[in-house]
């Protein structure tokens, strides 16, 4: 059961009930003197999707990288992509890559 209604029914018989919660009325004086943005209900933002970026224009920008002997951070850096990224990129297309690269 709930609390509260616990309480009213130990209450004794004859006490005023227990109130429900209330919410504060605000009268005109104390309207205008609270922001617009306090009075407005506060919600997240909804994610934005990922931009869509074709990865083949990375892939190939990777490899010749790679091919100039760029380190995979280095690369990673450059494309704004993670090294584990480049690092799977890279794999993929060992015959791009000099050896020792």
């Amino acid at each position: 059961m709930h609390a509260l209604a616990d309480l009213a029914q130990e209450r004794p018989a004859g006490a005023a009930p227990v109130p429900a919660a209330a919410t504060p009325a605000l009268t005109g004086a104390d309207r205008s003197s609270v922001p617009v943005e306090a009075a407005l209900p506060v919600t997240p933002a909804a994610p934005r999707p990922a931009p869509v970026v074709d990865r083949g224009d990375l892939r190939t920008e990777a490899v010749r990288l790679a091919a100039e002997g760029q380190s995979q951070r280095v690369i990673a850096t450059a494309l704004g992509a993670s090294t584990s990224s480049v690092a799977r990129w890279l794999a993929q297309a060992p015959e791009a890559v000099p050896a020792g690269a």
